[in-house]
């Protein structure tokens, strides 16, 4: 278990510590015998935690003694960490001034440009946490991104055998172009002042994960679905309507070229999953397996890796490599703290800012099914 996962842990053990504490009082009453059983051995729990995460600190300190140079940048990010904490506390200038210089951390009374090490750690939690962007091509850049796409579905360039002094026959595909541009989006994440107060809690973790998880659970909706003048995503992706065969998905799998197959994946909604576990070969045997191979579990469908989301409706289906899906984000997301508005609820709000767009830039690369009738 690494140091990320250990503070993780304390933080959900403190936030259900709260979550008791603030019910007593809200309810105006003493914490009943199974409360306090719970916030006891919880306590213990957090304690315990504490000191695993202070030797684990240690043992990560000296091992980072043994790389300078990755020692110097680990401080960078600590000193950015705990200036961006300072802030969110409304500590900031309270910090000495050389953690405030090295941290590179632009703020005004509510709004800080975050360092990109900040930046980077929620993109890295919404990689892990939304698949479908996970598997994307990404571009952090601003302004708009055209790309060049190559269509061959009229006639494609060919090769042939070729005679002296004869014309050869001309053959070309067409190209177009798509355009990235910038969408605006925003989230807001609530935090409790009692959690912020708390020494023991880890904030920056905390936070990072909480904007993160909504990030994630509204970017897989824009990158599957799409908004009508917005975000478009896969939504551009023809669909084959047809009824949820075997022969149906063989088909859909090979419409995709052999090139691409090595990184295609499937994607679907848990219900059209359990349509399709029912489904057997020639042979009697399931076309949906684990991969007990690899250690992971996970299903496969005729080979190839399924990925689960809700986002989907039960009969929709995707196929294909989506490094075919073209993602911008652009760099430097912007945090606002709300400290007034939220006063009354003990609270404080984190507002992060992102401009992003996302298209399909290959559309060889993907396909899409839709059962008839559902």
């Amino acid at each position: 278990m690494n140091l990320k996962e250990l503070l993780e842990q304390r933080n959900e053990k403190i936030v259900r510590m709260e979550e008791i504490t603030q019910a007593c009082g809200s309810e105006k009453r003493a914490m009943s015998e199974e409360e306090i059983k719970e916030f006891d051995k919880l306590e213990g729990e957090v304690k315990e935690l504490s000191e695993t995460i202070k030797r684990a600190e240690k043992l990560q300190a000296e091992n980072l003694n043994k790389d300078p140079e990755q020692r110097a940048k680990v401080e960078k990010e600590e000193a950015e960490k705990r200036a961006f904490v300072a802030f969110v506390r409304n500590k900031y200038f309270e910090e000495p001034e050389e953690i405030r210089a090295e941290a590179n951390f632009t703020v005004t009374d509510n709004t800080a440009v975050i360092p990109s090490s900040i930046a980077n750690k929620i993109i890295e939690e919404v990689v892990d946490r939304c698949e479908i962007y996970s598997y994307a091509s990404k571009y952090n850049v601003k302004g708009d991104l055209f790309f060049p796409v190559y269509d061959e579905s009229d006639g494609g360039i060919t090769m042939e055998y070729a005679e002296e002094f004869t014309d050869p026959v001309h053959t070309a595909g067409k190209f177009t172009s798509v355009k990235l541009t910038s969408f605006l989006a925003r989230v807001t994440t609530l935090i409790s002042k009692s959690l912020i107060n708390n020494s023991q809690f880890d904030l920056f973790t905390y936070i990072v994960g909480k904007v993160a998880e909504a990030v994630a659970d509204w970017l897989e909706k824009e990158l599957l679905l799409g908004t009508t003048d917005k975000i478009e995503g896969l939504s551009s992706v023809e669909a084959s309507v047809t009824t949820l065969t075997s022969d149906s998905l063989i088909d859909l799998q090979d419409s995709i070229k052999g090139v691409f197959q090595s990184r295609c994946r499937w994607i679907m909604s848990p219900g059209t999953k359990n349509s399709i576990r029912k489904f057997k070969d020639g042979q009697g045997n399931y076309l949906l397996e684990r991969d007990y191979a690899n250690g992971t579990g996970n299903w496969h469908l005729l080979g190839k890796p399924i990925s689960l989301t809700d986002t989907l409706e039960d009969g929709v289906i995707y196929y294909g490599d989506y490094s075919g899906l073209a993602v911008k984000i652009v760099e430097n997301p912007s945090i606002e703290v709300i400290r007034e508005k939220y006063y009354e609820q003990h609270a404080v709000g984190l507002c992060a800012w992102l401009e992003m767009d996302a298209k399909v830039i290959e559309p060889q690369k993907i396909v899409k099914l839709e059962v008839s009738g559902s």
